[in-house]
């Protein structure tokens, strides 16, 4: 479990509804539709991906702590299992910061232009799962679908060339994920009934789980 709290931005303004407002804008009604949700292994922090950025909450004291990523559309969000690092997605590389300075640490590139619908952490975090899917990516409207798996660097501080995140495998699946506790297994989905998957390279469709 985790103490770290999430850096702060200074707003200049203590009223969430007037941070990072575009120019000429005196206010903000709302803050953005939902994307995903997730809590901080320790349960103290919220975290809500909307089309605004991310959100921060205080859950003990019900109170909005910070925003994180103004002005862009945060599609998935997750915690390491130790609370230390969060992933957030907006359709391309998932970004891997620092809870406790906001420093992005880890960028993992992705190919495919499916918007993420999970991202998962194994119990070390020392690898990444991503999967999603979508019928709106491709012109024939066929389901496109695929469960990525990265390979974390160990020292990410001193990332070099060779030792970028690394992409253990692909498949075609989509969410919900789920490591084992010892980090061996991934369960990933196949939609019941769906089409064959669009341009995913004759990779193996596994059912039946």
């Amino acid at each position: 479990m985790s103490d770290y709290f999430p850096y702060q931005i200074d707003h200049g303004s203590t009223d969430p509804s007037t941070w990072n407002l575009p120019e000429g804008a005196i206010t903000r009604i709302g803050r953005g539709g939902i994307q995903d949700t997730a809590f901080s292994p320790d349960g103290k922090l919220l975290t809500i991906a909307t089309y605004l950025g991310l959100w921060w909450y205080d859950v003990e004291k019900r109170e909005l702590i910070t925003l994180w990523e103004k002005g862009n559309t945060v599609a998935s969000v997750a915690f390491s299992q130790c609370g230390a690092w969060i992933a957030t997605s907006f359709g391309g590389p998932i970004k891997i910061c620092e809870v406790s300075t906001g420093e992005c640490i880890i960028e993992v590139p992705r190919e495919e232009p499916i918007p993420p619908t999970e991202i998962v952490f194994s119990p070390n975090r020392e690898y990444l799962a991503v999967g999603g899917y979508s019928r709106h990516s491709n012109p024939e409207k066929k389901l496109y679908c695929c469960v990525e798996v990265w390979k974390l660097p160990r020292n990410n501080h001193e990332i070099g060339t060779t030792d970028l995140p690394k992409r253990m495998g692909k498949y075609v699946g989509t969410y919900p994920l789920a490591f084992s506790p010892d980090n061996r297994l991934l369960a990933f989905t196949s939609p019941d009934g769906a089409p064959e998957p669009f341009n995913m390279q004759n990779l193996r469709i596994f059912k039946n789980y």
